[in-house]
């Protein structure tokens, strides 16, 4: 029995292929999908193995069950090729897949909270999460983010480009940088930061951004 994940990309696209075309040969599903058929092939396989899709060696076709179906939503919009949100295939897999990704901070992945004064948005994209944080004005790590963190200083490295607003680095060796609107920044490991003057900042955020924030 699968266990609900959420995917995008390029396995919701193959899954709706099955869904929509009917049985289909490894290449005739690369055509419909834009993937290369060899990588289609692989994860096909590994997917058949699982017994989430039904491989015809006579006909060399593979298919969706009903039963398989409907374990990708539990419900019949499957059927009509929409709702195709869940199944457990790995991010690893779909981005081993995936010609191009395009994602959207105004629908995130994942909404991490601060313990107030803001936000990190999280998407997770072409193997790699990517956040964007969103700081009000007195807004600190120290204050807003170690509490979550649980260590004495940010132990998490940045790099990321400044889309508005100013911030204040601290670094624990005592060296101090402002980051405001338009710069890209690089900060290793080992600081505190705050928000400069009376509008929020917003920081794209290309670095370990993985745990940042994450509660667990």
């Amino acid at each position: 029995m699968t266990t609900p994940s959420l995917i995008s990309g390029a396995g919701l696209e193959l899954y709706r292929a099955l869904v929509v075309g009917g049985p289909l040969t490894t290449r005739e599903l690369a055509e419909r999908t834009g993937v290369e058929e060899g990588c289609v092939r692989e994860w096909l396989g590994r997917q058949a193995d699982r017994g989430d899709v039904t491989y015809d060696p006579e006909a060399e076709i593979f298919l969706l069950t009903p039963e398989q179906a409907s374990r990708l939503d539990g419900g019949p919009a499957l059927h009509a090729g929409q709702g195709l949100g869940q199944r457990t295939t790995s991010d690893q897999e779909v981005n081993a897949m995936a010609g191009m990704q395009v994602k959207s901070f105004e629908s995130p992945d994942e909404v991490r909270p601060f313990e107030g004064k803001g936000r990190a948005d999280v998407l997770e994209v072409g193997g790699r999460v990517v956040g964007r944080t969103t700081l009000e004005p007195g807004w600190k790590w120290s204050r807003n983010v170690k509490p979550i963190a649980g260590t004495d200083s940010c132990q998490v490295s940045h790099l990321g480009y400044c889309l508005s607003g100013r911030m204040k680095v601290m670094m624990d060796d005592g060296s101090e940088s402002e980051v405001s609107s338009g710069d890209v920044v690089a900060i290793p490991p080992g600081h505190d930061a705050e928000v400069v003057g009376d509008e929020p900042c917003v920081f794209i955020d290309f670095g370990e951004f993985g745990e940042y924030a994450k509660r667990h």
